[in-house]
């Protein structure tokens, strides 16, 4: 990829620079690169002229309202790792889409023939005088490019305020919201006409943060698993309660696999292995991949990148854990960051996404980032999972809400691309499941527990909306293979979740955190277990 690349010429020599470097990022000799780019075909193919222009509908936050309004922010307000979404010509998100349900079709002669990020690019990414057209007006208004993901349907790139206004008729606003400073853009960004037939749009330009699916942790004075009549989950609890021994047996422990984590928060690695030994794991420490600056230790988002961690690798012992964290800025959360970074480098065959937001609310251009990437995850054989949410069928409100304002979904995971992950919750009822101690590796199950779908909404006299995500998508048609499933919706459109595993409180699940242990809850936990 290209990495911060800052010229101050004319665009002239910007496009030509670009387009000679991106021409040796070509991956391909020449009879092949023919073969795989035939689609990538130019199509700008008008002067760029400023003034006239096309407007992105759909791309202000609908929490950047008047009433919340406290003006404009200072033009020198620096404006870090944009990200510019860029789309593909008909005829290649035909071929696209043909390609994939193809790769999953046993009798299919490219069937499970994956994609890297590179082929990706070059055969449905933007061609190279295309990217060097639109980096050159970037440019040409001051933006530093940052980089050029392999796959080509991405541009990060940083600047100002004065500059966002410049380029993109955009002014930059705080708002109040809920006792909370944030910033965001005020009107619909605006582009070239020019480029229009390959931008899609701003990623975002607001800080409103995706959630994490995750009841906050409650510390406990010890790592068991049955502590009275109280029960807590460790792997050796969940290996028995989902019959895992016959694949253990097999030699099938995840060795060989690489689990892509997706955080935006740095961890403790000594929870790590403190969580491995305590639960009677094998030492097997994750990779930590830093994508941009460390965000060290964020309150709240660490509980979730740490049960991501330990839990990714707690069924797969053996598998190889890469934990990829990128720091939020003032216009782009890490979470997507960390995400695109992923599926651009195929850091893993599976991947765990615990975060969502509101589908309702996300802008146009942050479902197609969304929608686009995980197609090309698929493309490479990259399984996404991502949680369904923990407030019900009330997916604009957080779980911890007391009441919720209508049906909503995840839209992180609402495309069909994505697998979506809600919660069950243990129904012991009577039944005799738990030990009275504790064996080796923590487990006291004594097997499978039946189960019910997740909801301790208001649970033991507290309050919330605390419940498994799900519902049906306003976006996306239902996929194919959605229909003719019995009660999957009655629409057309997609419905979530997919699948569910164990996410309530009363039978949570044990992480190690800064040397103490804590009791976690939430589809957040689902996610990384199914990946593994």
């Amino acid at each position: 990829m290209l990495r911060s690349l800052r010229i101050s010429s004319s665009p002239a020599a910007v496009v030509a620079v670009v387009a000679a470097v991106m021409a040796l990022l070509n991956p391909f000799p020449n009879a092949v690169a023919q073969q795989w780019t035939q689609h990538s075909r130019d199509r700008i193919v008008r002067p760029i002229v400023e003034s006239e222009v096309v407007t992105l509908a759909g791309n202000v936050h609908p929490m950047a309202r008047p009433e919340f309004d406290r003006g404009a922010v200072s033009a020198d307000t620096r404006l870090e790792r944009m990200v510019l979404v860029l789309q593909p010509s008909l005829a290649q998100q035909q071929e696209l889409d043909t390609l994939v349900e193809a790769q999953q079709q046993p009798n299919s002669g490219v069937y499970r023939q994956w994609l890297s990020p590179g082929e990706y690019g070059a055969r449905f990414g933007v061609s190279n005088s295309d990217l060097a057209k639109v980096t050159g007006w970037l440019t040409s208004h001051g933006f530093a490019i940052e980089q050029i993901p392999a796959g080509r349907r991405l541009i990060l790139f940083s600047g100002t305020a004065a500059q966002v206004v410049d380029a993109f008729h955009a002014e930059m606003h705080r708002y109040a919201v809920n006792g909370i400073m944030h910033m965001a853009n005020s009107q619909d960004p605006q582009i070239p006409r020019a480029i229009a037939p390959v931008v899609t749009g701003i990623l975002s330009l607001h800080d409103f943060r995706r959630t994490s699916a995750l009841r906050p942790a409650r510390q406990i004075a010890k790592p068991e698993n049955t502590q009275g009549s109280t029960h807590y989950l460790f792997p050796t609890d969940y290996a028995t309660i989902y019959n895992l021994a016959p694949l253990y047996a097999a030699g099938r422990d995840g060795s060989g696999v690489s689990i892509a984590i997706v955080g935006r928060s740095n961890i403790n690695l000594s929870d790590v292995s403190s969580f491995r030994s305590g639960s009677g794991l094998a030492a097997n420490q994750p990779t930590v991949i830093l994508d941009g600056t460390n965000p060290g230790l964020i309150a709240g988002d660490q509980d979730e990148s740490t049960l991501d961690v330990e839990w990714s690798g707690a069924t797969a012992p053996g598998a190889a854990v890469k934990f990829v964290v990128a720091a939020s800025t003032s216009t782009t959360d890490g979470v997507d960051l960390s995400a695109q970074y992923i599926v651009n480098h195929k850091t893993g065959t599976v991947m765990s996404t615990s975060y969502g937001s509101c589908e309702a609310y996300m802008g146009s251009s942050e479902l197609a980032f969304y929608n686009s990437l995980w197609e090309q995850a698929a493309s490479e054989g990259i399984s996404s999972f991502v949680s369904s949410g923990d407030s019900g069928a009330a997916g604009c409100n957080g779980g911890s809400s007391t009441s919720g304002s209508g049906p909503a979904v995840n839209g992180l995971c609402s495309s069909p691309y994505s697998t979506c992950v809600g919660g069950t919750e243990f129904n012991e009822g009577s039944g005799n499941y738990w030990g009275s101690t504790n064996g080796a590796g923590g487990g006291s199950a004594l097997s499978y527990i039946p189960e019910k779908v997740w909801n301790e909404s208001a649970s033991d006299g507290g309050s919330g909306l605390w419940s498994s995500g799900g519902g049906i998508s306003e976006i996306y048609g239902q996929p194919t293979w959605q229909k003719g499933v019995s009660g999957a919706n009655s629409n057309n459109m997609r419905a979530v979740p997919d699948v569910s595993l164990t996410a309530a409180s009363h039978d949570g699940y044990l992480i190690s955190e800064n040397g103490s242990w804590y009791v976690i809850a939430g589809t957040s936990a689902g996610v990384p277990l199914l990946p593994s």
